[in-house]
């Protein structure tokens, strides 16, 4: 048996138990999330009405999506801890992916812009967060929207931003990680930006939390409201956020280049590959 199916394994056991949420510490933890969005939406929308330059705009809904997670990871008692180098330049960061938490993760520690489903657009409140503040939305069933994306992601490339995009195209367990979709890469190459890889690497370090069932959000059934209202009233989960060595995009093609990064983001994450 390898690493891996032990892994899933003891999660599933876990999550058979399931540790109790405290709705009045979800109830509490909600209430404060809602006015510290509130405050950085106002805050934000301040910033992007004080100038008319595409470019600056991004680099403050950047500094803003920045503010925003580090204050909603405390809020949530979500512990981040860092390794390895902060970007301090354009990169295309390229996490491995459990769900939204990891927009959490990576927010809390740099200034980014997320590409991510068009669905989060429909989303309530957070949907409106998301089309003001210079996010990228990417339609998976439509193969021609790549293009525009891709010209998106170069724009806020141009703006100094650094741009994560979860090149996985779903989330999961956490068991794996997925083999990455490379057409995403594009803009890096266009653009002679480094690609950084990164690796999420989450913990639940109370009894009978699991990471598999409580933090990742990756099963036809998870429902954002439900799963939001469990993790807010949970304890003891921590991620840790690695930042690997980056990527020259230099003379090879980006399905090479997304490999690569691949690797470094199952060493980073920790997760076992097929077989180990």
């Amino acid at each position: 048996m390898n690493t891996s199916d032990v892994s899933e394994k003891s999660e599933l056991a876990t999550a058979l138990r399931r540790a109790r949420s405290n709705p009045a510490l979800a109830a509490w933890r909600l209430g404060l999330f809602a006015m510290w969005t509130l405050y950085c939406y106002l805050a934000h929308m301040a910033a992007r009405l004080s100038t008319r330059d595409p470019a600056e705009r991004r680099r403050r809904a950047a500094r803003g999506t920045h503010r925003w997670m580090k204050g909603g990871a405390r809020i949530s008692g979500i512990e981040v801890a860092i390794e390895g180098e902060l970007p301090t330049s354009p990169v295309l960061l390229t996490p491995n992916h459990l769900g939204y938490l990891d927009i959490m993760a990576i927010g809390a520690v740099c200034p980014a812009l997320f590409v991510s489903k068009a669905d989060v657009q429909r989303w309530p409140i957070i949907g409106h967060l998301f089309n003001t503040s210079e996010q990228v939305g990417i339609s998976r069933a439509d193969r021609r929207s790549v293009a525009g994306v891709n010209e998106k992601i170069g724009e806020r490339f141009d703006a100094g931003v650094p741009v994560c995009v979860f090149l996985e195209g779903t989330s999961s367990s956490g068991a794996q990680v997925m083999p990455f979709h490379a057409s995403l890469v594009q803009p890096a190459i266009q653009r002679g930006v480094p690609i950084l890889p990164v690796g999420l690497r989450w913990e639940a370090t109370a009894p009978d939390t699991s990471v598999h069932e409580d933090v990742a959000y990756w099963r036809p059934e998870h429902v954002l409201g439900t799963h939001l209202w469990r993790i807010m009233g949970l304890g003891g989960v921590r991620v840790t956020v690695a930042f690997g060595r980056p990527i020259a995009p230099g003379d090879d093609d980006r399905k090479v280049l997304a490999a690569l990064a691949r690797e470094q983001v199952l060493r980073l994450s920790g997760v076992a590959r097929p077989g180990d």
